[in-house]
Formats: structure tokens, C-alpha cells, sequence
């Protein structure tokens, strides 16, 4: 049983494990924040369309991984956190193990395994550094481990997940943006919907905001920052997101979901001091269009506001030929991430004709598909392009929300670290093997 944060009545209770000691101080603090949070129309760009900016360019420094020996290089590296000084630390996801490097990329230790005990995980973890101790955060266990880099064990603790009541689940309040003091922001992360729920007290179209919260390194909960005026509108209920039910095929025994456009909900990046939001609304046409941005803090006025201007790319017919295909040879439409595409049903050619018949897509595409947040505040974003495409573009915009350039990745590349100039990549070869990069950001 987690500890609930009613949206109306606030309460922030103590530890799982102990009682609500904290309960009425910090309810009184998110009570005077409940006002609303102020929103100023964005400053009109006169730039250039952002997807015509110059690209920058990306300096290899460094290149680790290899094809043959499992023990230097990697199956799946699924985040990296780096020490001033260039050490950093490797997640290792398909083993959850940890990998500790010297900043030339020297192997200095390794540990972590799943499991139960300290020192392992349930799911794999998200990691960062605070001077000497490497804390790694598992979902799975609701758990954060502090560790010394030769991997040594300083403490593992649980932590005080918290709850905010949504019209159809609740929604739970993890640690998951490191901050300069050492400490963690707090964000709502997921959201669990179970047939036993009891009813939550929460329409559609009520106000629900969401406290913003600090944590400490043995997964406690310090203070509350303030409120959020709204969750993350992409983990919200299809209701509330006004995501349509998905349009089903029905093929003998098979169930066949039919692609649909992405819905043209904001994105939102939560941040350490509160989130950053982009609205991009399904483009009607060709020509150059804008996006709004804002960064916005807990009960205050938004931070800034800005507009970029961005030339949308069309659906050709290949493109629509190329979605529905997938769906046909898959069966349902996506592959998990670093699976293989299972193989393609008997007919599935006839199925294909079938399926684009019914899909229902716009002229002009998005203008994202995807956001990530570096860890020096910068947002990050994938601008789409043709289904085709063998390399996506990267837009970057500082935490002042100013414009830094747009750079060129490949389209299965991930980005795993960012700060400043400095860059780590998984960046798959041509088997698929990933290797991992750090590059050095250039203007030219």
C-alpha cells in the first residue's frame, strides 16, 4: 500500500515503514501553493524553420564496446552517468550490472546483478553521482542503493513512493531528476490502473495537481517544492488524453490493431525545479508552422515562453505503405525494443491492403516523436522525418530556453548523457551490436 496524495485536501505522509509525522507541516506548505500557474504567450521566433538550421557537428572522443567479447562490449547500455573529473558509470541492462570506467575510458570495476539482496536489482536502474557515492534507483524494488565506485554497498533503502488519485488510477510520485544539491526531484512517473480499485474521487475534467518533491539519498522524502498545476498529459487515462479507442482488425483468431497518427498531445519533460512543456498541434498543412515551449515552475508564472518555427514533412505514399506494412508482417503493429520482428503471418500481403484501407492519417506529419532531457537541463528533441530514413534530427534548446543547434544521429541511436558540449550515444553497427560514444558538440 503506498501513501496518497489527495489533490484537494494534500498530505505528504511519512515513511512507509512509520507513521505521518511530517503529514500537517508539509500540507500546510502545499496548501499555499495551490494557486494556479500562470501561462504568457510564447515570444515569436523570427528564426529560420528549425529543421533548415545548420547542423552541428559531433567530435568522437572516445568509442567503447566490442563485437565478440561479451566482457568489453555491451548488449544493451541503457544509461551513463559521468563525475566532473570524466569518471562515469555504465548500466549494463541486459545483466543490471554496473560498469565503472576512468575517463579514458579504463575499466575500473563492475557489480550488480538482478536479484533481491543489496546490491541487486529488479528492474534496471536509472544511476547519477553525488561526489564519491553512485546511487542506483530500482523501480522494481522501490529501492535506492548508494554505492561506493568499486561497487561496495553504503546503504540500500526504500523509498517513499507517493500516490496522486487520477479519474480512472492512481498515479505514483517517484525520484527520478538529480539536482545540484546532492538531492532528487520527485515526478509522477507512471500510473496503475487495477480491476479491485476503489473509486478515486477523481472526475474527468477535475483539476489535479501534483506535488513536486525532493528527495534525499536514502529515498526519503525532505520537502515538497510546490505544486504542479497537471500530470504528464501522455500517462494520463485514454479519457482524460482524449486518445481514441484503437481500431481493431479481426483476422480468423487474430486481433489486428490499425496504425493511427500519433495524438497530438504536449510533451512534457519534468525537470529539477519543475517541467518543460512543448505544444505542437497536428500541422493542417505544408508551409511553415510554429511550436510553443514554456518552462514552467510550481506555483509561479511560467519561467519563458518561446515559439519555433518548423516546416513539417508530409506522409508520402510510402510512408503509409511502409506503416501499414509493419503492422501486417508484425501483427499488431510494434517490436519491443531490441527484440527481433517476429515472423510475419501466413497472408500477411492481403492484410497489409486491408490495413491501409482503414488507417486514417493526416497530410503532414508531427513535429516530434520523441523528448529527452539532458542532465544539465538541456531539452531535447526528435524531430520526425520519412519512415525511411536512416538518420533522425536531433533539435537541442538550453534550460534558458535558448535555441542550440540541431544535430544528426542515426535513427536507432540513443542518447544516454548529455551536459553541455558533451554527449554518451549507444550507437548500434551495422550487426546491431551497440557501441558506446561519447562525442564532443562543435559548431561550424
Amino acid at each position: 500500500m503506498r501513501n496518497p496524495v489527495h489533490p484537494l485536501s494534500p498530505r505528504i505522509p511519512g515513511s512507509r515503514r512509520g507513521g505521518v509525522g511530517r503529514s500537517a507541516t508539509l500540507a500546510a506548505t502545499v496548501f499555499a501553493l495551490l494557486a494556479p500557474t500562470g501561462c504568457s504567450d510564447a515570444e515569436r521566433s523570427t528564426d529560420p524553420p528549425v529543421n533548415e538550421l545548420p547542423a552541428l557537428t559531433l567530435v568522437e572522443e572516445l568509442r567503447l564496446g566490442d563485437v565478440d567479447d561479451p566482457d568489453v562490449g555491451f548488449s544493451q547500455p541503457s544509461s551513463v552517468a559521468q563525475r566532473p573529473d570524466g569518471t562515469f558509470a555504465v548500466v549494463e541492462a541486459q545483466g543490471l550490472q554496473i560498469r565503472v570506467y576512468e575517463a579514458d575510458g579504463t575499466p575500473l570495476h563492475r557489480f550488480g546483478s538482478r536479484g533481491e539482496g543489496p546490491g541487486e536489482f529488479g528492474m534496471v536502474p536509472s544511476i547519477g553521482w553525488v561526489g564519491d557515492t553512485l546511487w542506483a534507483m530500482d523501480g522494481g524494488h522501490e529501492r535506492l542503493t548508494n554505492f561506493r565506485a568499486d561497487g561496495t554497498v553504503l546503504g540500500a533503502h526504500r523509498i517513499e513512493t507517493l500516490e496522486v488519485p487520477l479519474p480512472s488510477g492512481r498515479g505514483t510520485i517517484f525520484p527520478i531528476v538529480p539536482r545540484e544539491d546532492g538531492t532528487l526531484t520527485g515526478h509522477l512517473v507512471r500510473v496503475m490502473v487495477r480491476q479491485d480499485d476503489p473509486e478515486t474521487g477523481v472526475a474527468p475534467g477535475d483539476r489535479i495537481p501534483v506535488p513536486l518533491v525532493r528527495y534525499g539519498l536514502q529515498g526519503q522524502v525532505l520537502d515538497t517544492l510546490g505544486l504542479l498545476d497537471k500530470p504528464n498529459p501522455r500517462i494520463w487515462s485514454r479519457e482524460i488524453a482524449r486518445i481514441p479507442e484503437p481500431d481493431i482488425i479481426q483476422l480468423g483468431d487474430r486481433r489486428v490493431r490499425i496504425p493511427a497518427p500519433p495524438p497530438a498531445l504536449p510533451y512534457f519533460e519534468g525537470t529539477d525545479d519543475g517541467y518543460v512543456e512543448f505544444r505542437a498541434p497536428t500541422p493542417s498543412g505544408g508551409g511553415v508552422h510554429e511550436v510553443e515551449i514554456y518552462r514552467v515552475h510550481p506555483g509561479s508564472d511560467t519561467v519563458w515562453a518561446r515559439s519555433l518555427r518548423w516546416r513539417p514533412v508530409a506522409y508520402t505514399a510510402e510512408d503509409l505503405d511502409s506503416i501499414a506494412t509493419r503492422a501486417a508482417r508484425s501483427g499488431g503493429g510494434f517490436t519491443a525494443a531490441g527484440g527481433s520482428p517476429p515472423s510475419p503471418p501466413e497472408g500477411w500481403e492481403e492484410l497489409r491492403d486491408r490495413i491501409q484501407t482503414r488507417m486514417d492519417f493526416p497530410s503532414h506529419q508531427p513535429f516530434a516523436s520523441a523528448t529527452w532531457l539532458g542532465n544539465d537541463g538541456t531539452l531535447w528533441i526528435r524531430l520526425r522525418g520519412p519512415e525511411s530514413a536512416t538518420q533522425v534530427e536531433w533539435l537541442r534548446v538550453g534550460a534558458d530556453g535558448e535555441l542550440r543547434g540541431r544535430l544528426i544521429l542515426g535513427v536507432q541511436d540513443r542518447l544516454l548523457w548529455s551536459h553541455g558540449d558533451e554527449v554518451w550515444v549507444s550507437e548500434p553497427d551495422d550487426l546491431g551490436v551497440p557501441w558506446l560514444v561519447r562525442y564532443r558538440i562543435e559548431a561550424d
